[in-house]
């Protein structure tokens, strides 16, 4: 999960459509999208509403984007002749500050994707503290500049799945969606790990002293809209804490390795920039049996933990680890994922 970013934005270039005389292409660092020729400057401020904003219909009204809208208002990545288009930018006629985020202000709200997985309320157990929710991931192009390139960082591949989390706290072994700790005897695809490397999981866990939550992703038949080919289910790791806090990814790969626990694959380990980034969340996925779009992926430092924060509006430390989400993914037909 992101957080939900409609901000003012400068424009930083204007490009040509190769394809469409009447419309080009803007660029705000990051982002782009596709607008009508001559309506934007460059140097400019436009008000930008990304995918997955949840617009209300008086606003929508007054945009006059509501026809271009999915279902509840919901704003999508769309490709307009070939390019593809971010949302969409209006005129900051309210002269918000710049970079300023305006969702609450604006009554914009993000969209959810609710998981077609069945779940009933007997399934859920008593909620433990110490089985915390994963970290919120951020989207790159919001914070292109939060991350640091100068050290060697690991490109993840990104699976379109649910997030999964299983745990020992207080010596009980815990399993969970996302959000929901469940019953370990009546979990769903949430026990899955257990039941696919239980072994290796218990031995894990035997060197480890005091509280481990293994954090990965369930994916393949009915999970979502993309199978990689799997006839079943199966689990990748994606992420360890140990009381608390948060391994490095250094220290991850060590202990999978040691004790044979799958990772999700890792695409790529250096030094990047952004264009070597935005050509690896491209292409298909590298899962063996998959023959689709790959959703995209999550960059973080190989090395120590690193930690960021937006400055005097959000003072609160956030983990350095972000997400790049594949246009070819976001736009295919019947997509149901988030940005």
């Amino acid at each position: 999960m992101s957080d939900l970013i409609v901000t003012v934005r400068k424009i930083t270039e204007i490009l040509k459509h190769d394809l469409a005389d009447n419309l080009e292409i803007v660029r705000m660092g990051s982002w782009q999208v596709v607008a009508q020729k001559g309506t934007c400057q460059d140097g400019g401020e436009v008000l930008h509403i990304p995918p997955d904003a949840i617009i209300p219909n008086d606003l929508a009204d007054k945009w006059g984007v509501t026809k271009y809208l999915s279902t509840n208002g919901r704003v999508k990545a769309v490709k307009l002749r070939g390019a593809v288009s971010y949302g969409f930018i209006v005129p900051n006629d309210a002269c918000f500050q710049l970079e300023e985020n305006v969702a609450e202000k604006l009554g914009i709200t993000k969209y959810e994707p609710v998981i077609p997985i069945s779940f009933s309320k007997g399934q859920a157990a008593s909620q433990n503290p110490f089985f915390h929710n994963y970290t919120d991931i951020q989207n790159l192009r919001n914070f292109p500049d939060k991350l640091d390139l100068s050290k060697e960082v690991v490109v993840l591949e990104k699976i379109h799945g649910s997030s999964q989390k299983t745990g020992r706290i207080d010596n009980v072994v815990m399993v969970g969606s996302h959000r929901v700790q469940r019953k370990i005897e009546n979990a769903g695809v949430y026990d899955l790990p257990l039941r696919l490397y239980g072994k290796e999981i218990q031995q894990l866990f035997g060197q480890v002293a005091g509280n481990i939550i293994l954090y990965g992703e369930v994916y393949g038949k009915k999970i979502q809209d993309l199978t990689y080919g799997l006839a079943e289910h199966d689990w990748r790791l994606f992420d360890i804490s140990i009381n608390g806090e948060y391994l490095s990814w250094a220290e991850i790969e060590s202990l999978c390795l040691r004790f044979g626990i799958p990772m999700v694959p890792i695409l790529y380990k250096g030094l990047a920039d952004m264009p070597r980034l935005e050509r690896l969340c491209s292409g298909e996925s590298v899962l063996p049996l998959a023959k689709h779009v790959i959703e995209g992926i999550v960059v973080r430092p190989y090395g120590s933990e690193l930690t960021w924060n937006r400055g005097s509006l959000d003072p609160h430390p956030k983990r350095m680890i972000f997400k790049l989400i594949n246009p070819d993914y976001l736009t295919r037909k019947n997509a149901t994922e988030y940005h």
